[in-house]
């Protein structure tokens, strides 16, 4: 029986040695694929400076859309947006040129961000047309963001816009 429990402790202390190894294996094989998750995945500040212009896009493209339609106020919706959330919007360009230039030159950065800028707003035109909306329910929808705080229309913005697959792998430079 003396032998049996000495060879249990044996086995036992085997066992925990091979259990580290392969956990340190498990550790170092695995600690690369987080590391170029995190490079591939940007910050939430990036993120949710891109989802808010992509918002911004999207209203933006209403306004132009309905310009000519008086009776909705789309135009004046976009209009009181942009005095109102300027600084957001300032403040958002930067941090994506920021996004951009830690990996380009600070020229490129703003090649990068107004290419970005520009796709974003070709989704939201795409975006206009399948929904079929009227102006005036582009107003409804688009009013009640004058409303918001700064940080409630940035919660929004990323609620709607920051986990979209074409935005992602636009501030990856795709």
């Amino acid at each position: 029986m003396a032998m049996l429990g000495a060879s249990m402790i044996q086995r036992s202390g085997s066992s925990r040695r091979r259990g580290l190894f392969v956990a340190a294996i498990l550790l170092g094989l695995t600690a690369p694929a987080f590391a170029l998750a995190a490079q591939l995945s940007p910050a939430h500040d990036v993120t949710e400076a891109a989802a808010f212009r992509a918002l911004h896009s999207d209203l933006m493209v209403a306004a132009l859309i309905c310009r000519n339609d008086q009776t909705t106020g789309v135009v004046g919706i976009h209009n009181q947006f942009v005095t109102r959330f300027q600084p957001l919007l300032a403040k958002s360009a930067q941090t994506l040129e920021g996004h951009f230039a830690a990996t380009t030159s600070a020229a490129q950065a703003r090649v990068m961000l107004d290419n970005m800028t520009t796709r974003i707003a070709n989704a939201a035109s795409l975006r206009f047309n399948r929904r079929g909306e009227t102006c005036g329910q582009t107003a409804a929808r688009f009013s009640p963001l004058l409303k918001m705080a700064p940080q409630q229309i940035l919660d929004h913005a990323f609620d709607i816009y920051g986990t979209a697959p074409t935005l992602v792998a636009l501030l990856r430079g795709q």
